[in-house]
C-alpha cells in the first residue's frame, strides 16, 4: 500500500466492500495490515473513487482521503455506515520492506472473531517476491496460529491473466485452508478461513453484496477448481 492510493477507485471498492463483509458475516474486529510503501511519481492511485459504486458513505471517506491521506480516517469507516466493529490500524506509520518482513507480522492481534486484511501493493508473491508481495508462507504462518472464527483477507492485483486462473493458482499454492474471491476490474480481494462454516458465511456475504455491485465472485469446489458468478450492474461499469 502506498498512501498516493488512498482514495481512489480502488479504495473505494475496498472500503465498501469490507464494511459490508464485516456486518454480514458479522466480525468483531477489522485489523487493517497496512504493508505501507514509499509512494512514487507513478499516476497510480490518481482515479475518481466513484468510478466505483460504492455506497455514499464510503465515497465521502475516499473523498477526504484524497484530499488528505492519513490511514487513520479509515478507522471512522464503521461509525460512518453504522457498524458495530472496531478497526485495527496496524502500522500505518512503518514501511514494510525486504528487510523487516520477518519481524513486520510478529506483532499481529490474533483475536478470534476477526477479520485480517493484509494490503500489499500487488498481493501475493508471483515467481520474484519483492516488499510489493505476501508470502504464502507468511499466510500460512498466520492462518497456523488464528482461531477457526477469524479470517484473512487479500489485496490481489490484476496480473495479466484472468481471475478465475489466478485465483485457481492461488488456492494450489495455499498450503492450508479454504479459499473464496470477489472481484471487480482489475482488483480481487482473496478471503481464507480454516473453518467451512465461517467460509460458508463469507461467501454468502459475497453473493449477496454482488446482487448490487458489478462485480464477480468465485469459490472453491473443493476439488482444485472454482466456481463463479457475475452481475452486471445496470450503469456502465468505468474503467480508471
Amino acid at each position: 500500500m502506498k498512501r498516493q492510493y488512498l482514495g481512489d477507485s480502488k479504495d473505494s471498492f475496498k472500503w465498501d466492500y469490507h464494511d459490508y463483509l464485516m456486518q454480514h458475516v458479522p466480525f468483531a474486529q477489522f485489523q487493517i495490515v497496512w504493508m505501507m510503501t514509499p509512494n512514487d511519481r507513478k499516476t497510480h492511485g490518481s482515479s475518481d473513487p466513484k468510478l466505483y459504486p460504492a455506497r455514499n458513505e464510503t465515497l465521502e471517506l475516499c473523498y477526504r482521503l484524497k484530499a488528505q491521506p492519513d490511514p487513520s480516517s479509515v478507522l471512522s469507516l464503521p461509525k460512518r455506515t453504522s457498524g458495530i466493529y472496531r478497526v485495527l490500524s496496524y502500522k500505518p506509520d512503518e514501511h514494510f520492506t525486504m528487510r523487516n518482513r520477518t519481524r513486520y507480522f510478529s506483532e499481529l492481534s490474533l483475536a478470534s472473531n476477526q477479520l485480517i486484511f493484509f494490503d500489499p501493493d500487488n498481493g501475493f508473491k508471483p515467481g520474484k517476491c519483492t516488499e510489493a508481495h505476501l508470502k504464502y508462507e507468511e499466510i500460512d504462518e498466520v492462518l497456523e496460529r488464528l482461531p477457526p472464527s477469524s479470517a484473512i483477507s487479500i489485496f490481489q492485483i490484476h496480473r495479466r491473466k484472468s481471475f478465475e486462473t489466478d485465483f485457481d493458482a492461488i488456492q494450489k499454492r495455499l498450503v492450508r485452508g479454504l479459499g473464496t474471491a470477489i472481484y471487480w476490474h482489475s482488483l480481487m480481494f482473496v478471503c481464507i478461513s480454516l473453518s467451512p462454516g465461517l467460509m460458508k458465511k463469507i461467501e454468502e456475504a459475497n453473493e449477496a453484496y454482488r446482487q448490487n455491485r458489478p462485480v464477480k465472485t468465485l469459490r472453491s469446489t473443493g476439488d482444485g477448481g472454482f466456481r463463479g458468478a457475475y452481475f452486471q450492474h445496470s450503469s456502465k461499469n468505468r474503467e480508471h
